[in-house]
């Protein structure tokens, strides 16, 4: 505190030292009920606008879809903290960018990146995520890339991707859909095809022989082929170009003003409660 006992201002010292003080306890009090109020508001949730079985459905509340696997775990980590929640559905993109700027607190399924790791809040515990998927390319019988040498060849022994082989041997070129990981891979092989088909027409394009194969997750390809009718003229490889973790990543704003909500939330994401149906 300042010195003002050998001053001939010792009420205005005084009243400057109350003043600084008082704007310290206010600074730390409007922090700490800020962080309080945002963890009592509703948190906004952010997923991508597509019918994603087993996985998730954008037709309906997470309420309505927990025999759907994503949905059933986000609301376990809801009710961990007894969350008031809304659900919006956007193409993926949008979702991202929207987190980014406040507008949504989570987002999910994500993949964790390094240049996503600067923008968004990922759980640092590792076993605190929502699915352990891989992502294969799909490809039609017949095609390119059904030949008994190319399947054997487009895999190393250890199930890595060779990338170096595919090229040899591309016609079409692959593709994924857009803002996914998966999208930005093979974009950064230059595998991609000259089109970016949504994956309600992917296969259809596969199937019309218009690319080589689709890289999508397995559960959700499968289901998508039975929907469409095209699960025996299109089949994955059995190893996967990409192998990852999904998660809800969380606005950093939020997470730092709402720290042990949100990793009580990612602790109560049990991975043993995903056995497939």
């Amino acid at each position: 505190m300042t010195d003002c006992r050998y001053t001939k201002c010792n009420n205005l010292c005084l009243k400057n030292e109350l003043m600084r003080y008082f704007f310290i306890i206010s600074s730390i009090f409007s922090l700490f009920f800020s962080a309080i109020s945002s963890a009592n508001d509703v948190i906004q949730f952010c997923s991508i606008d597509k019918a994603f079985k087993p996985y998730f459905d954008n037709r309906r509340s997470l309420e309505q879809q927990t025999d759907l696997m994503l949905a059933k775990r986000v609301l376990t980590g809801i009710k961990a903290n007894n969350w008031q929640h809304q659900l919006h559905t956007l193409p993926w993109l949008r979702c991202m960018k929207g987190l980014e700027s406040g507008q949504y607190q989570a987002a999910f399924a994500m993949i964790k990146t390094q240049e996503r790791a600067r923008i968004f809040a990922f759980p640092a515990d590792v076993k605190h995520y929502l699915a352990k998927v891989e992502y294969p390319i799909f490809y039609r019988k017949g095609g390119v890339l059904d030949h008994y040498t190319i399947k054997r060849l487009l895999f190393s022994a250890t199930g890595a991707f060779d990338v170096a082989y595919y090229r040899s041997i591309q016609e079409f070129g692959l593709a994924a859909p857009l803002g996914y990981v998966a999208y930005h891979y093979l974009a950064d092989k230059q595998l991609l095809a000259d089109t970016t088909p949504d994956a309600d027409v992917a296969f259809h394009a596969l199937n019309a022989d218009r690319l080589d194969g689709f890289v999508i997750e397995r559960e959700i390809g499968q289901a998508l082929l039975l929907e469409q009718g095209l699960d025996e003229v299109i089949v994955a490889t059995e190893h996967a170009v990409l192998n990852a973790y999904w998660h809800v990543a969380f606005n950093k704003d939020f997470y730092q003003q709402n720290t042990a909500a949100v990793d009580n939330f990612w602790a109560h994401l049990n991975p043993e409660i995903l056995t497939k149906n």
